[in-house]
């Protein structure tokens, strides 16, 4: 079947099956090589115009992005909650 012959529901699961795939990878390799992995299999897929796999990593890696800095900005949420300071303290000779 060619390309052009696929339904909406057909580009659909080969757009969601290419995001989970992703997803895994990226799960299971979390330094800046998967990223950059993906990046090169993008512009491979694009070059050959697969444009539902394409739409597939692409979100993937906005995912990812997301939640990666989703955590990152917690984490230092919770480690900033744990400094205290004490104003009623006025000796400046430590």
């Amino acid at each position: 079947m060619s390309r052009e012959n696929l339904t909406d529901e057909q580009r659909k699961k080969i757009s969601n099956d290419s995001y989970r795939i992703a997803m895994l990878d990226l799960a299971n390799d979390s330094s800046k090589d998967a990223m950059f992995d993906l990046e090169m299999i993008l512009k491979d897929l694009e070059s050959k115009e697969m444009y539902e796999e394409c739409s597939g990593i692409l979100r993937a890696m906005e995912t990812y992005g997301f939640i990666k800095n989703f955590y990152l900005i917690t984490e230092k949420k919770n480690l900033s909650d744990k400094i205290q300071l004490d104003y009623d303290n006025n000796d400046t000779t430590s």
